[in-house]
């Protein structure tokens, strides 16, 4: 469904809000009560600060650098690297002898 798209930051937001909502504040929060016995209430709002805080500044260095990364071609280049074609394709090579 998205892959493939451009990359703006209205989605970079909302995919980093995803992962921080999922993984940094629900998961990890889960494992540090399974391993340490440590109250998730009392540890919650203070991850669920940090995340709010880190969040846009996340978005930003992740969108600045693969606009970047975009614009040099590395993403193309990584798309046309044998390890990504398909099955039948031909790799042509240029300047050989």
């Amino acid at each position: 469904m998205l892959y493939g798209r451009p990359v703006t930051f209205k989605r970079v937001l909302l995919v980093k809000l995803l992962v921080i909502l999922v993984c940094n504040v629900f998961l990890n929060s889960l494992w540090i009560h399974l391993l340490y016995g440590q109250a998730l209430v009392a540890i919650l709002p203070m991850r669920m600060f940090k995340n709010a805080v880190q969040w846009p500044v996340d978005s930003l260095i992740f969108y600045t650098l693969a606009v970047r990364l975009e614009s040099m071609g590395v993403f193309k280049a990584i798309k046309g690297s044998p390890r990504c074609m398909k099955k039948g394709e031909a790799l042509e090579i240029k300047g050989g002898k």
